[in-house]
């Protein structure tokens, strides 16, 4: 099983540098069981719903963020079903594909 640190475990998670890797598809519930409550920022602000995560991989662990982005209050946190995925490279949407998430290199709305 592959380990996964959170924010929700008391620990800063460094995602400094990371940047847009591609999309998570699914309810935001389903994240939140895997991972924890959510970090909130505010309606009007970029990113509302944010997960910090290290994710344990062959070279040590990974920084990733799942974060909702530019929703801007139009949409509440149930009716979320595409988040962004955050990285320094391509390797994350491999570890969260491990995680049994739904992962896609683009957000797969056409």
């Amino acid at each position: 099983m592959i380990e996964v640190q959170t924010h929700n475990d008391g620990g800063n998670i460094d995602v400094n540098g990371t940047c847009l890797q591609g999309y998570v598809h699914g309810p935001g519930q389903q994240l939140v069981e895997k991972f924890g409550e959510p970090l909130l920022g505010w309606a009007q602000d970029k990113v509302e719903y944010e997960w910090n995560l290290y994710i344990e991989s062959d070279s040590g662990y990974v920084p990733v963020t799942i974060y909702s982005w530019k929703n801007y209050g139009e949409k509440s946190f149930e009716q979320l079903r595409v988040w962004h995925v955050g990285g320094k490279n391509k390797q994350v949407l491999d570890l969260l594909r491990k995680l049994d998430l739904d992962v896609r290199g683009d957000h797969g709305f056409w």
